[in-house]
């Protein structure tokens, strides 16, 4: 079937509503994202240690949280779970505006994988389960290009909004549009 991408939206609402949250979501995230590590170096004078260790920290309590969020996902469910963790994300960009101390990151950081990793689990079975089964590929595909889209724009949105403002409102901009 070659319907055109918008026909394809059109007959499964649910699913195009999911994408457009998610358009939003990785707008909002992208803003600010690529600026985290720029911000920790220039304005908070992490060296190369420090920044491999928020890395580290990050995958460690992602790898931890798969446990314990993957149970959750088949008790409670993916929307749950997705809820649970997209209430907690916005958290993150704020916490960054607030800290002074580089080393705080650490534990910004462990939380931040540990939320993402359920909210990761959950928005993928999510998606698998909103998308019909004989074309499940293709919606994934729909998806992943929109998700894509908005992480390619919300930088560029971000390199103009840092060159007027500073670092910290872009952290700002990035919690209330998760919020939203």
């Amino acid at each position: 079937d070659r319907q055109p991408i918008l026909g394809l939206l059109r007959s499964h609402p649910r699913f195009a509503a999911f994408s457009a949250v998610a358009v939003l979501w990785n707008l909002s995230i992208m803003v600010a994202g690529p600026y985290f590590s720029v911000y920790i170096v220039r304005n908070l004078g992490a060296s190369p240690t420090l920044i491999g260790l928020l890395a580290a920290s990050n995958s460690l309590l992602n790898i931890i949280g798969q446990r314990i969020w993957g149970p959750l996902n088949d008790r409670r469910g993916a929307a749950w779970v997705m809820g649970v963790t997209g209430l907690l994300i916005p958290l993150i960009p704020a916490l960054y505006a607030l800290v002074a101390n580089p080393w705080y990151l650490i534990g910004v950081e462990a939380f931040s994988g540990f939320c993402w990793s359920g909210y990761s689990l959950a928005s993928f079975n999510l998606m698998l389960g909103l998308a019909p089964a004989a074309q499940r590929a293709r919606f994934s595909a729909v998806y992943q290009i929109a998700v894509f889209g908005a992480s390619f724009v919300g930088p560029l949105i971000g390199m103009l909004l840092v060159g007027i403002w500073d670092i910290k409102l872009l952290f700002w901009i990035s919690t209330v549009g998760r919020v939203i």
